[in-house]
């Protein structure tokens, strides 16, 4: 408003009513979260966010009135950030590799998942020798690992902490 240029507010994530939040906030700090969200959104010339369902909710909270300042514009991938990769690590390709890079939070919670495999590999129909499993980045404290745990004894679950986007990419 005082400098005369355009505010474009580019959200990732929820900000104020992300069901992980409420865990971390009192309550007076989640209603000024909500306020400052709201104040944020209403000043705006256009807010962007990575999922049609991230717009909807936007909508439905706001109104109709922030409808022509929203747009989508989804995450996406830079090859050149691919260029000069070398692998830090030598995996067996006998072996299928399913890798989760970022943090597990709220509902992003692979504990399905790993039921589902400690259930294949108790029922024989996936060797425990032929899978890793491997998380890199944070867990937060709200998730049960016990579905982690789970898969210990077969050493399936690797836990590597948060690394640079370029270190990941090896």
């Amino acid at each position: 408003k005082y400098t005369k240029c355009p505010l474009v507010v580019d959200f990732r994530d929820p900000w104020s009513r992300s069901p992980w939040a409420y865990l971390k906030r009192n309550f007076w700090q989640n209603r000024f979260n909500r306020w400052f969200e709201k104040l944020v959104v209403e000043y705006a010339d256009a807010v962007v966010v990575v999922t049609e369902p991230m717009k909807e909710d936007i909508l439905e909270y706001y109104g109709k009135e922030v409808r022509d300042k929203v747009e989508v514009i989804h995450n996406g991938i830079d090859l050149k950030d691919f260029h000069d990769i070398r692998s830090r690590q030598k995996i067996a390709t006998n072996k299928f590799v399913i890798t989760h890079t970022g943090t597990i939070y709220g509902e992003r919670n692979p504990e399905g998942l790993l039921i589902a495999i400690k259930e294949l590999v108790e029922e024989g129909l996936i060797d425990s020798q032929e899978i890793i499993v491997q998380f890199i980045g944070i867990i937060s404290p709200t998730v049960n690992i016990s579905s982690f745990c789970s898969l210990d004894r077969w050493q399936i679950v690797k836990m590597f902490p948060p690394v640079s986007h370029k270190e990941c990419l090896r």
